[in-house]
């Protein structure tokens, strides 16, 4: 038996003598167990950074007191955040440090916020000084209302990133996963930070493993509909749907090529699940795997060169690489226990999976070209689907946790973790920009 994570149904195998025959069936996700609270990060050597020195100052107001004051209370613990998350910052606050003394004895930078507004229109004005100089190296003016605020201090987080890290920052990236409402499953998407979710899917029915294009326009999950599985395009602006495959045999785990032009799946068609590819308009349907074991959930290389699996063709689930057209399959996975749900890092570097440890999964991280690898998250409790960011630093992952499921921030290289304030059983999230 294998069981399909990333999709998070559990394909079970029966052998039927007669015909030598595979058949599969697709159930509900089991229910989160109960487990310790615990989390231990195990970090590879020498990926650990020295935080930037950031103060945020308190913001300031200016205009229409009460509408800036509005916005001050809400836009500054939504900053801080980003910045902590971004795991580039050592960040600390208070007022601004203009005195003199103050200033000698400070590194780093400092970033200043003054909103004013006028009437329902706010204008965020940014500075960054220098310290202990504190000469201003960046600065600019970001137009806001109260319904696009948090966005926007997500797009101001960003360009700190930016200016200050030189990378690109995360905080307006969104993740997409799949809700346990009733009896149904729908999918959701939601800001990076787990807050302003949106519910994508209404069809009361059984939605599994999104996957977003990679300009945000398309989204193609795994659906039951009339007792199997089939895969379903949405155009996100509109709404509408239409089965972009459809049986014979269950269809799972979708996944989009970085073009946003095909979708690779898993389908049991030909009576054990085969890994294929169909165009975004159904046309050109291409099976890659031929082998007579199970090969489900993949994961597309940044480049689209290569697609990464998960296969039990050795009597137990490892991950694999092929191809894009099939060819040049090799394990990637050492460990002998089960490992699940690949997911290809942006770089294409790094494969990030789960793995199977004493009755419980953890997060494990792989070179692709080598194969060395190690665990990221090690303890009692249990860290499943992993997705990578578009930065290659984090990754969201459903970690079970007291009892509940919830979908957590890890990042790579500190090792700090960050629980997103998403509440009910979710599945199967996936991190797009």
């Amino acid at each position: 038996m294998i069981s399909n994570s990333l999709t998070r149904i559990t394909v079970v195998i029966m052998v039927v003598a007669a015909a030598a025959a595979l058949i599969l069936r697709a159930s509900v996700p089991r229910k989160a167990e109960a487990r310790s609270t615990e989390v231990r990060i195990g970090l590879k050597r020498g990926l650990k950074r020295d935080p930037i020195p950031l103060r945020l100052d308190d913001w300031t107001s200016a205009g229409d007191m009460a509408g800036a004051a509005s916005a001050t209370t809400t836009g500054k613990p939504v900053l801080e955040n980003d910045l902590t998350i971004s795991g580039l910052f050592g960040v600390t606050t208070g007022s601004s440090v203009s005195d003199s003394t103050a200033v000698a004895g400070l590194s780093g930078y400092e970033l200043a916020v003054e909103v004013h507004a006028t009437g329902r229109d706010e204008d965020l004005n940014v500075r960054v000084y220098s310290l202990p100089g504190r000469s201003v190296v960046w600065q600019k003016t970001y137009r806001a209302t109260d319904t696009i605020l948090r966005r926007v201090v997500h797009e101001i987080s960003d360009d700190v990133v930016f200016q200050l890290a030189g990378e690109t920052g995360i905080a307006q990236s969104q993740i997409a996963y799949s809700l346990e409402l009733g009896r149904a499953r729908e999918i959701f998407i939601a800001d990076y930070d787990g807050f302003n979710p949106r519910q994508a899917t209404r069809d009361r029915n059984l939605d599994f493993s999104p996957s977003l294009s990679s300009d945000g326009r398309w989204l193609v999950y795994s659906s039951l509909r009339r007792q199997t599985y089939a895969i379903v395009l949405q155009d996100i602006s509109t709404g509408r749907e239409r089965v972009l495959f459809e049986g014979p045999g269950s269809a799972l785990s979708p996944a989009f090529s970085p073009d946003g032009e095909s979708v690779a799946f898993a389908t049991s068609r030909d009576g054990n699940h085969e890994i294929y590819t169909v165009k975004r308009d159904g046309t050109g349907l291409a099976r890659l795997t031929r082998s007579e074991a199970i090969d489900v959930q993949p994961s597309w290389s940044p480049d689209g060169r290569q697609i990464a699996f998960c296969s039990d063709r050795t009597g137990t689930a490892g991950i694999y690489v092929m191809g894009s057209d099939g060819t040049d399959t090799r394990r990637i996975s050492r460990d002998r226990n089960r490992c699940e749900a690949p997911s290809w890092s942006p770089k294409g570097v790094l494969l990030a999976y789960m793995a199977r440890v004493s009755g419980t999964y953890d997060t494990r991280i792989a070179d692709v070209a080598t194969g060395n690898d190690y665990n990221l998250t090690q303890g009692n409790g249990s860290d499943e689907s992993p997705h990578w960011a578009a930065n290659g630093r984090h990754l969201v992952v459903v970690a079970h946790r007291g009892g509940e499921t919830g979908l957590f921030i890890l990042n790579s290289e500190s090792g700090e973790t960050f629980h997103l304030p998403i509440r009910g059983n979710v599945e199967t999230p996936t991190w797009y920009r």
